[in-house]
């Protein structure tokens, strides 16, 4: 998903000489520097309290994604925090300009550092008295955001400062209940807790943070041996009760499976807004939207599409999936519950053909035996990340009518204790948990049965659930 490459063409001259001498002017570009260095090598350099970086063709260049948000101005003045936009092992550095600057939270920034200083102060590296004219702004570009926790925050901290951080599972304290002077952040069940600092003159300065807060995302910062998590704005504030839901409604008028590629050609599937679902929802040409089956007009609206979902048990599921995805997303981030409507299909017989012709049939719901029901897979990429066990809905008997099942999303500490015994498996099991906070992915399941279907025919078990909406609780 990231485009961390940026093409610098080469500059050509033509020059048009009659029978005199023309002088070439020099064109040597000013904002690319001689020489690109990376956000870690330049701080490498910082050997002493201040440092003059070279000039002439020895000069440097570097580039990076700004992660702070100057129009909230929690923030020193004339002062912007630069990272990298590695997707992993990130660096960022504090930029102070000779002026205020208005580079805007997300712009991808490339800076001239001829014969600039470099600083450290406090414990933290910085670039100072930079020209803003030294700047220039090449489009925008990925943020990436580390998950971690407050132990290995500050024993990384020489490495992550100027790095943004998300710090889950613990509790907001100070400023009697506002954003005022120093705040604290503790972890649940941990004794250490990390400062974050309100600047005086912060538009959101003396507002009520809200109630409940368990999670925190700010820049790290470094003065003398306190290490703070500046936060932004209040966004990077978020609490444990639900205070949004966006909802996604299934219904998509005309879309069509390509047969060929073996995509939606819808192309808001992917929208922003998280409307008109996440995923192409296509399996095949059984799954996806379809106006109701004859035998479910009864309940359901004849003027839109619902999402159709079938299963498929026995040694043919891998063929005709019986997950729906919903891929990895960084709009994900701090998602509190999924809440899923659905209502068991009252179709029986052919309800559909495959690739090859096959008709598929769905037998008759047998009462006291067969049961609607669905499953919450946690997903990395489509794949089940292991040790982290699926959440399922309790079994319903009824067809023909909608009920809404919620999945409660377990928090940090809470996914953490099914980590492996062994430390080396522990540990990275960990880091996959933290990489699947930062953009997390699921599968919704289809579980329902037919008993009387036999579970090696290819054509006949089927069990359809009708998915109405899908509610996503932040």
């Amino acid at each position: 998903m990231n485009r961390n490459i940026i093409l610098i063409g080469s500059i050509v001259l033509t020059l048009f000489a009659a029978c005199k001498k023309t002088e070439a002017p020099d064109l040597r570009p000013l904002f690319l520097g001689t020489k690109n260095i990376t956000l870690r090598e330049l701080k490498a350099l910082s050997k002493q309290a201040e440092i003059v970086l070279p000039d002439g063709d020895n000069g440097l260049q570097i580039n990076g994604i700004v992660i702070s948000d100057y129009t909230t101005k929690n923030i020193e003045a004339k002062t912007i925090v630069l990272q990298s936009e590695e997707t992993n092992n990130n660096t960022g550095i504090v930029i102070r300009f000779d002026s205020i600057p208005n580079f805007k939270l997300g712009e991808r920034l490339i800076i001239n550092l001829t014969g600039q200083k470099l600083v450290n102060k406090n414990g933290e590296v910085a670039l100072v008295d930079i020209p803003l004219s030294n700047v220039k702004v090449s489009g925008t570009g990925y943020i990436g955001i580390r998950t971690t926790n407050i132990d290995s925050l500050i024993k990384n901290a020489d490495l992550w400062n100027g790095t943004l951080v998300t710090l889950y599972d613990g509790t907001l304290s100070g400023g009697n209940g506002k954003y005022s002077g120093t705040l604290l952040f503790k972890e649940t069940g941990k004794t250490t807790s990390i400062k974050s600092q309100i600047y005086n003159g912060a538009l959101f300065e003396s507002t009520s943070y809200p109630p409940g807060v368990n999670a925190i995302t700010g820049i790290l910062r470094t003065n003398g041996i306190d290490h703070l998590i500046d936060i932004r704005n209040t966004k990077d504030v978020i609490s444990g009760m639900v205070t949004r839901v966006v909802t996604d409604d299934m219904n998509v008028i005309g879309i069509r499976n390509d047969p060929y590629s073996n995509k939606w050609s819808d192309p808001n599937l992917f929208s922003t807004d998280m409307e008109t679902s996440f995923s192409k929802y296509a399996v095949g040409y059984v799954s996806g939207y379809q106006r109701p089956n004859v035998m479910d007009k009864d309940f359901l609206q004849n003027d839109r599409s619902y999402f159709y979902f079938y299963t498929m048990a026995g040694p043919y599921d891998s063929f005709i999936s019986n997950a729906l995805t919903i891929p990895n997303l960084y709009a994900l981030q701090s998602i509190k519950e999924i809440r899923v409507t659905f209502a068991g299909s009252q179709a029986n017989g052919v309800i559909a053909s495959t690739t090859n012709g096959d008709s598929l049939i769905v037998k008759p719901f047998a009462h006291g035996k067969d049961a609607f029901k669905i499953g919450l897979e946690f997903s990395d990429n489509g794949y089940p990340i292991d040790n982290i066990p699926s959440l399922e809905s309790a079994s319903f008997t009824q067809t023909g009518t909608f009920f809404t099942v919620t999945f409660a999303i377990p928090s940090r500490v809470e996914i953490l204790r099914h980590a492996p015994k062994e430390p080396a498996s522990a540990e990275y099991f960990a880091s996959k948990v933290d990489g699947w906070l930062a953009s997390p992915g699921f599968k919704i399941k289809n579980l329902s049965t037919r008993s009387a279907a036999d579970p090696y025919s290819f054509t006949e078990p089927y069990a359809p659930i009708i998915i109405s909406k899908i509610e996503y609780a932040f």
